[in-house]
């Protein structure tokens, strides 16, 4: 079985909750956090395709990212930083390319 929020593998045994079973605690408390909204990788995508004529891009290098929770957590929490247009982290690449 896969991990419920990134579906990667689950470790044995695995990291459980509620009825849940995580690959690791970061997946577990992202869904504690967000519930089902974290299910749906798709809203952390970026709001728009190109940043805007005024603004600034910068990418980033984020050690330790490994799961799909870290990817939607760092987007989540980005977009919240006054100033922050755009998100769109990958944890394949562990990087994010921020908009501002």
């Amino acid at each position: 079985m896969p991990c419920t929020l990134c579906g990667l593998p689950l470790p044995k045994p695995p990291v459980s909750d509620a009825g849940h079973d995580f690959c690791c605690i970061g997946c577990r408390e992202v869904y504690r956090a967000f519930g089902e909204d974290a299910l749906v990788p798709a809203k952390v995508s970026p709001r728009s395709t190109a940043a805007p004529a005024d603004g600034r891009e910068a990418f980033l290098w984020i050690d330790g990212m490994h799961c799909a929770s870290c990817e939607f957590l760092i987007g989540k929490l980005a977009l919240k930083h006054p100033g922050v247009l755009d998100v769109a982290s990958s944890y394949a690449t562990a990087t994010a390319k921020i908009v501002y």
